[in-house]
């Protein structure tokens, strides 16, 4: 009967012995390194290796650290070309062509993608690539080193093994022989694998210095060279507008010049609501009140006028005037001049000009001296408005106009006798109650318009 072939292969023997001799080898390591563990198997040391293999650790760890930042910086140098673009093809279309070096402009913007660009390149080619290919060099050692490991761990077995051999109470000398071999063997290896990795790593660690400085070199290099050749076209663009700037400004100088006339009879016409709004912007700000502690009952006098008709003074009651003799007006102007000298000393102490109308009030003939005479005990004015105790005097230092019935109008310079009020609910803070010395109205008033006589 003939045999038919099922076109099936039988498996290769070769593969099958590789791995089991790859798998026994990993046995045999893993073996080893417990027993190197345990305590039970010695295992050799290289600290020099060791120190070396750190080196190498932190050298990879500094270099993959830059690419990572190189490649952003790059990514980064990417989007600001982008963006640049963008902005100076806007600035070149804004800019007019009749404009002073349109031309100009025109050409420096055209270039500026050209500068990115070839920027972009020596990035590119002077830096990344190069710091690649370094990098690369570390997988390459790495390996080797691994592979020392393992090679290490073959040689501390098969001294192991040898050595357990050689110990034992039935000496099997083939067997002995064979793991001297094995020894030798792996021995060989791994110091062929040692003494190379000892001289290319402290080599290796050692070019880092020059692989770094020619790459930071490029670094320097590109951006300098962009920065400069940029530069150039920005020097350009900025003399080309300023000198557009300075053209502007002349046109603009000759139109002002044109309307000067205009605007010197407009200053004439505001000159003096001028000088009154900068008189006022010094005045100080009254606080708000929120009670009026007279409510309708005060009289609105004009506060700039003192008292100059005999009708406004309550001890009037008629229209006629007296005629004082001849030494009544005597001592009437003997006493005013001594009284306007005490005013005016008074004054200049406390820096602060006071109305000569306040002192001439107080010069009344010798009929009316019991009513007109001011002492120190205020008499015309407790004749006036018994009830109320004059706690001190205060004089103007700004002028102030009421806004209610209920407040008191006056100028600079005018005397102000402060009273306690009536009810102590109805004082707000910053505000006082007085009356005036010129006319003898009563009202509230800012304090912080006034300033204190001592």
């Amino acid at each position: 009967m003939a045999e038919h072939s099922t076109g099936v292969s039988p498996p290769s023997t070769s593969g099958g012995r590789g791995f089991g001799k790859i798998l026994q080898k990993s046995v045999i390591r893993t073996k080893a390194k417990v027993l190197q563990n345990l305590g039970k198997a010695d295992k050799t040391r290289d600290d020099d290796f060791e120190q070396h293999v750190q080196n190498f650790n932190d050298q990879q760890v500094a270099v993959e650290r830059l690419q990572k930042e190189l490649k952003h910086y790059t990514a980064c140098v990417r989007d600001m070309a982008v963006a640049s673009y963008c902005m100076y093809k806007t600035i070149k279309e804004t800019y007019e062509i009749n404009w002073t070096g349109y031309t100009e402009v025109a050409s420096a913007v055209e270039q500026m993608p050209n500068l990115w660009e070839d920027y972009q390149i020596k990035l590119t080619e002077q830096v990344i690539n190069p710091l690649t290919n370094y990098i690369n060099r570390f997988q390459d050692m790495k390996k080797m080193i691994s592979k020392r490991g393992r090679k290490l761990t073959d040689y501390d077995s098969a001294r192991h093994n040898h050595e357990s051999l050689c110990t034992a109470k039935r000496h099997d000398e083939a067997k002995i022989t064979k793991a001297l071999d094995e020894l030798n063997e792996a021995r060989q290896v791994y110091e062929n694998i040692n003494v190379r990795l000892n001289e290319e790593l402290p080599e290796f660690h050692a070019d880092r210095i020059g692989f770094l400085a020619s790459l930071f070199n490029a670094i320097f290099t590109a951006e300098n060279i962009f920065q400069h050749e940029s530069a150039k076209l920005k020097d350009s663009m900025s003399e080309v507008t300023l000198k557009l700037c300075g053209e502007s400004n002349r046109e603009s100088k000759s139109s002002i010049l044109r309307s000067d006339s205009d605007v010197d009879r407009a200053d004439n016409n505001h000159q003096s609501v001028s000088k009154k709004d900068s008189a006022t912007a010094a005045k100080p700000v009254p606080n708000p009140r929120t009670v009026s502690p007279y409510g309708n009952e005060a009289t609105d006098h004009s506060a700039s006028s003192p008292v100059k008709d005999v009708d406004q003074s309550p001890v009037h009651g008629n229209s006629q005037w007296y005629e004082a003799p001849e030494s009544s007006k005597s001592s009437m102007s003997k006493k005013a001049g001594e009284e306007k000298k005490e005013s005016k000393v008074n004054s200049s102490s406390n820096a602060v000009c006071i109305d000569a109308s306040v002192i001439d009030h107080y010069s009344m003939p010798k009929a009316f001296d019991s009513i007109y005479q001011v002492p120190t005990s205020n008499q015309l004015i407790e004749s006036l408005y018994p009830d109320d105790e004059v706690l001190y005097k205060v004089v103007a230092t700004h002028s102030y106009v009421g806004d209610d019935t209920d407040e008191l109008s006056f100028e600079p310079g005018e005397v102000i006798s402060v009273v306690p009020f009536s009810d102590p609910d109805d004082k707000d803070e910053g505000w006082l109650v007085g009356i005036k010395d010129s006319s003898k109205e009563k009202g509230v008033f800012p304090e912080n318009f006034t300033k204190r006589l001592e």
